[in-house]
């Protein structure tokens, strides 16, 4: 039974702070890998210390067990597909996007114009909302990155 009552607070608080981490993270001026810091890692080591503080009145082992679901969250984000979007530079012949992993690593892509077939632009507008995305289809491939600036460097829309 403590497992479940484990689950069952772990389902009802990471999502919410995550919730809400994004719509500050959003809101805050703040450089991207500081933003990306705070969603990738910040998130769990937050939701973990809440979870811990807030079960540790009713039982130490509901506790453990939530703290130890919210830490395997950590282990997804080397493997998360996750990019998010830090400028992007336009030279005659190609497209350079510049993004950041969610384990903070900078990758960036090169895409000829020619090769390109679609770009497209959501934007969120709510505070449930997904974040901004930008996806661009070329050649077979499509790359989608998360856009967490108001104002993103060198896209203009």
């Amino acid at each position: 039974m403590t497992i479940v009552y484990a689950l069952l607070i772990t389902l009802v608080v990471y999502p919410l702070l995550g919730t809400f981490l994004f719509f500050l993270v959003e809101k805050m001026n703040m450089p991207i890998k500081a933003k990306v810091f705070i969603l990738s890692l910040g998130h769990p080591i937050l939701a973990g210390i809440i979870v811990w503080f807030g079960c540790l009145m009713f039982s130490r082992e509901i506790a453990e067990t939530a703290v130890l679901l919210v830490a395997g969250s950590l282990l997804r984000l080397p493997f998360s597909g996750r990019k998010y979007f830090q400028s992007l530079m336009k030279d005659p012949e190609i497209i350079i996007i510049n993004y950041v992993t969610p384990i903070m690593r900078m990758k960036s892509v090169r895409i000829p114009l020619t090769a390109m077939q679609e770009l497209s632009y959501s934007k969120s507008k709510n505070f449930i909302d997904k974040p901004s995305r930008l996806t661009i289809k070329f050649t077979d491939q499509i790359i989608t990155i998360d856009i967490l600036n108001k104002h993103p460097a060198g896209l203009v829309i």
